[in-house]
């Protein structure tokens, strides 16, 4: 038997076969297969991680979608849409006016009242605005501008302008003006002033006018202020006699009874003789303030004569002879004359002039 059964070559004749029938080609085909399958491993990592990074990016896109949602949200929940008025402390009301300011408020506040009262004035309280979203639960305080202002003027006290007199830096009266308060100073020196005299006139107290905001109920009317500046308090002071003094001319410049004047003077009787220099207590009335005054004037006086003595040896002692008749002469004399609410304090020659000269009186004296 030559074949096999079939005519099929013997199993050591038999060839592998490649689909071509070609040696060459089998070969070429096994080498392009084994690479390709070397090669789809790496294809397949590397579509992986462009997959993973696809889906990281659309992962990221979606996160930010929601925060940006979420903001959108919040700031819809949080913005600012609205001012909350205060008068200090105190909430007056909501204004959907986000432009509204608290300098605004206080300005048209001011016009206001000062156009009511007619002066100045200064705000107590501070008005403040405070920007807020508004909660639904608050719509009911919330106005228009118009609304809050008459509330504002409500809520608000104030204070008004005025000039303060003060006497030894404490505040005696307030008037409404500068003006006023100077008036009133004017008129009270005058009544120490005699028409037609020249004469300096000044407080003794530290006298001066401030001007500042005080209570409107502090503000005195002109009468009111003059009555309390010129209310007087006794006070006791002393006296020195002068020339041609009586017991009722002393009384009377100080405004007192001689009965007065004597109980106040222990020893002091009616018929008592008063001494140039004599030193007696007298009362006088005291006002808030005291005005000074100071008069220089021209005053034609005697100029006493003056004495010489000469001593003769040749007459006993107690001999005495004018032998020259003296004779006073005339001067003119600047005197400045001090007074405290009219009574003198003071009287001091500053110049003289001689207009006739004295003689002088000589006088011999014995000495044996």
């Amino acid at each position: 038997m030559g074949a096999s059964k079939g005519n099929f070559p013997k199993r050591e004749d038999r060839v592998a076969y490649s689909g071509t029938g070609k040696k060459e080609e089998r070969t070429k085909d096994k080498k392009k297969n084994r690479e390709t399958a070397k090669a789809a491993p790496r294809r397949s990592a590397k579509n992986y991680k462009s997959t993973a990074k696809r889906r990281k990016t659309a992962m990221m896109a979606v996160v930010a979608v929601c925060i940006l949602l979420l903001l959108c949200i919040m700031i819809g929940f949080t913005r600012k849409n609205g001012v909350e008025v205060f008068v200090g402390k105190t909430s007056i009301g909501i204004v959907k006016d986000k432009s509204l300011t608290a300098q605004d408020l206080e300005k048209t506040i001011v016009a206001q009242i000062e156009a009511e009262v007619g002066t100045k004035i200064k705000l107590k309280e501070e008005i403040k605005t405070v920007a807020l979203h508004i909660p639904k639960d608050r719509n009911k305080e919330v106005g228009t501008v118009d609304y809050i202002i008459p509330k504002v003027r409500e809520a608000v006290t104030y204070q008004v302008s005025g000039a303060a007199i003060m006497v030894n830096g404490s505040q005696a009266v307030v008037l409404a003006t500068k003006a006023q308060a100077e008036d009133i100073l004017n008129k009270i020196k005058a009544e120490y002033i005699p028409k037609g005299a020249k004469m300096e006139a000044s407080f003794v107290e530290d006298v001066e006018i401030v001007e500042g905001f005080v209570d409107s109920d502090k503000i005195s009317t002109p009468e009111v202020a003059l009555e309390t500046l010129q209310n007087s308090t006794e006070t006791q002071k002393t006296y020195t006699v002068k020339s041609n003094d009586s017991l009722y001319k002393i009384a009377q410049n100080a405004e007192m009874t001689v009965e007065k004047l004597l109980e106040i003077n222990s020893g002091l009787t009616i018929q008592s003789s008063l001494k140039v220099g004599q030193i007696i207590n007298i009362i006088t009335k005291k006002p808030y303030v005291s005005v000074k005054t100071v008069e220089t004037t021209v005053m034609t006086d005697i100029e006493p004569k003056t004495y010489e003595y000469r001593q003769d040896n040749t007459k006993n002692k107690g001999y005495q002879k004018v032998i020259q008749q003296g004779k006073a002469g005339q001067k003119e004399s600047t005197v400045q004359i001090t007074r405290i609410n009219g009574f003198v304090e003071e009287e001091k020659e500053i110049s003289k002039k001689i207009t006739v000269e004295p003689v002088t009186e000589i006088i011999v004296q014995g000495t044996k």
